[in-house]
């Protein structure tokens, strides 16, 4: 016995739908397209909120070490990234836009210094004891920090954390957060502060993949 038309329709809409469910199965998350690995494009941190703006991973001697995201408060992102374009780059759009901020020192120093919170998160693909969690991030500030910031900074490491653990670091008004996997400390430093996250977006980026996604995000948001 064939099937009635309401039935038919009733099935249709089933499978529309159920279709659709499953194409957005990743809405609202970035990918790091060298591990797969996945953060929230919209993080909540302490009571704050992050939109992540790009993804990539960090490799030691073709080792994954982690992936990492990178983020702006959420209420300034989109704005941050519209205004350095508009003030720098007008005109270009698509692939030229791209091209263009991704060979731009100015736009990743205008990210990682911003008056703006901003929040990275790390999501290790392999066990980091505490000392190379803090002479990772020791040797890329090198030259931007004095030996009493560097210092002060590393101490609030306590910790090493394990293969598939998070670490976050995040900045809010002058102060900077390190979570270790849970284990919390506080650097009331604004020199820290505004510098540290060079270690991802300055000109010696310990994760260029990271630098191209953020530039390559940009450019598609301004489209």
């Amino acid at each position: 016995m064939s099937a009635s038309p309401p039935l038919i329709a009733l099935a249709l809409i089933t499978v529309l739908v159920a279709g659709t469910l499953g194409a957005h199965a990743d809405g609202g998350q970035i990918i790091d397209r060298a591990t797969g690995t996945k953060f929230d494009e919209i993080t909540k941190v302490a009571a704050e909120s992050f939109k992540c703006l790009g993804a990539g991973v960090r490799k030691l001697m073709m080792v994954d070490v982690y992936a990492v995201a990178f983020c702006v408060e959420a209420a300034h992102a989109d704005a941050l990234v519209r205004g350095y374009v508009e003030s720098h780059h007008a005109g270009l759009r698509g692939d030229a836009l791209f091209e263009a901020l991704r060979k731009d020192p100015e736009f990743f120093g205008m990210l990682a210094g911003a008056k703006a919170n901003r929040l990275t998160v790390l999501k290790l693909r392999r066990d980091l004891s505490k000392k190379q969690l803090a002479d990772n991030i020791r040797r890329s500030l090198r030259g931007l920090l004095s030996v009493e910031k560097l210092d002060k900074l590393t101490a609030a490491i306590t910790t090493g954390a394990k293969k598939g653990q998070t670490v976050k670091i995040y900045a809010v008004g002058g102060s900077l957060t390190v979570d270790v996997a849970g284990a919390v400390r506080v650097i009331g430093d604004e020199e820290v502060t505004q510098k540290l996250f060079f270690v991802w977006l300055g000109s010696k980026s310990v994760s260029p993949p990271l630098r191209e996604d953020i530039a390559r995000r940009a450019a598609q948001l301004t489209q």
